[in-house]
């Protein structure tokens, strides 16, 4: 589980400036490949 870096290198290469809805997907995105952990952790 690494998601600050999956959110910094998303953002930076994704995000675009004055393009939130860009920006929001490259959140969306960065976040995705963690989800399931946190899933996982907050059933137990």
């Amino acid at each position: 589980m690494n998601t600050p870096a999956h959110l910094i290198i998303g953002l930076a290469a994704f995000g675009k400036p004055g393009r939130p809805r860009v920006t929001a997907a490259a959140l969306c995105g960065a976040l995705l490949p963690d989800l399931s952990l946190y899933l996982m952790a907050g059933g137990r």
